[in-house]
């Protein structure tokens, strides 16, 4: 039997671009997807839990920063083991889960949950648009089943964090950048970073370039934060007390030196000093204080020069998909805290780099990009982890991350000299 004419057909049906209204169906299918595969993980979102009743909390008129508070608050609540965590963020965040309030916690973590399913869905989407795919059913059932087994976007699902929401707002940030609506891509970078500050850090690019469009909408989403937290002054002022006071250092102290946080100051902090779990692996507490800037420092530097030796316009350089990466992966770099779940925003660069490796057909990009992914997706439970050397093993994220990073860079100065003749 020949089995050619229908193979054809099926590849035809599912490479062929798919109208506006296909698109829309696409996005549900792909949304109803993405909930089933991680449904069960709508029950636990602990974070999610904190900024629930820390919302009934200031609703009522209480301190969402007064831990007695929240805790009373908690405990009218019959999921009581949800409560406990702090809440760090301003208040603003909390007046925007008012609709929330009024259900149950279940109901709530419920909606909260299919909310952050619809921002996967809608990254996929803004990854598929800036990659230049074509939206059609190969690549769309490509990316949703990348992003059913990429584990931090699960851990994001699970804690009922905010990070798949900041990689919905960088993605719908570079696609307006792209498209040239540069006052929204400065407000959805402004919303992206409006409770960890690093993400911030991206605009340092168009600040350089005088794109003063781009920054006007950066400027007036920050004056619109502003404004709402002078609003709601009392929650503002007790917020900044309470990011001075001895329970948030003591916290920020405990987070850091945490098993659960992978960022660079972390790691610099259990390899030459003293923690809360571990011995140093190398005992010279005088260097941390040196290297703790100088990491982060060297990072950037590394990227300023690639990027001087860019030539290209501003739409060129904007065009391209590893300056884009590389400019995203530096943000999470240079964040001085940061969890397993932040690394959902690492689901663009990871395709990206994959997808530009394999298009140039630079094996050596494609190796190192897949010892990266498995240092991001291996799980090694901490209590498993030994003092001493395997120690490291809790920092493979990191590693990982800055794979990515050195490849996104290499990507992007290959792509300069492709474009100088060299």
């Amino acid at each position: 039997m020949n089995y050619s004419a229908p193979l054809r057909s099926l590849k035809q049906v599912s490479t062929a671009p798919l109208p506006v209204w296909a698109a829309i169906v696409a996005f549900f299918c792909g949304f109803s997807l993405i909930f089933l595969r991680f449904s069960e993980l709508a029950n636990l979102q602990w974070d999610f839990g904190a900024y629930y009743v820390s919302a009934k909390t200031i609703f009522a008129g209480g301190n969402p920063y007064d831990p007695d508070s929240t805790l009373a608050a908690g405990a009218a609540i019959r999921e009581a083991d949800f409560f406990g965590l702090l809440y760090l963020y301003p208040p603003f965040f909390l007046r925007m889960l008012y609709p929330l309030i009024h259900l149950d916690l279940f109901s709530a973590s419920f909606c909260w949950f299919v909310l952050k399913c619809a921002a996967i869905e809608g990254s996929i989407f803004f990854t598929a648009y800036l990659l230049g795919i074509p939206v059609n059913i190969f690549s769309l059932t490509s990316l949703n089943g990348a992003a059913l087994i990429y584990r931090p976007l699960s851990l994001d699902l699970a804690a009922g964090n905010v990070a798949v929401f900041e990689m919905f707002f960088a993605l719908a940030a570079f696609s307006s950048w792209r498209k040239g609506w540069e006052g929204f891509c400065g407000g959805f970078i402004g919303l992206c970073g409006s409770l960890k500050i690093t993400p911030w850090f991206m605009m340092i690019f168009p600040l350089h370039l005088r794109r003063y469009n781009l920054l006007k909408g950066f400027a007036l989403t920050i004056v619109s934060l502003v404004l709402v937290s002078a609003v709601d002054w009392n929650a503002t002022r007790e917020y900044m007390a309470f990011s001075h006071g001895d329970i948030a250092v003591h916290h920020w102290d405990e987070q850091v030196q945490s098993i659960y946080n992978i960022s660079l100051n972390s790691f610099i902090l259990r390899t030459f000093g003293s923690t809360y779990f571990y011995d140093p692996l190398i005992d010279a507490p005088e260097l941390i204080p040196i290297l703790t800037p100088l990491a982060p420092i060297i990072l950037f530097v590394l990227f300023i020069l690639i990027l001087n030796k860019d030539k290209r316009s501003y739409q060129e350089m904007i065009h391209n998909n590893s300056f884009l990466s590389a400019l995203l992966l530096l943000s999470l770099l240079v964040s001085p805290r940061m969890a397993g779940y932040t690394l959902a925003w690492t689901f663009f660069p990871a395709i990206q780099i994959f997808y530009e490796g394999f298009r140039r057909k630079k094996l050596g990009i494609i190796l190192l990009n897949l010892a990266g992914l498995a240092l991001i997706l291996w799980y090694t439970p901490p209590s498993s982890i030994h003092r001493g050397i395997e120690q490291l093993l809790i920092d493979r994220e990191l590693f990982g991350l800055i794979i990515f990073y050195v490849s996104s860079l290499r990507l992007y100065y290959l792509s300069i000299e492709l474009s100088s003749g060299q």
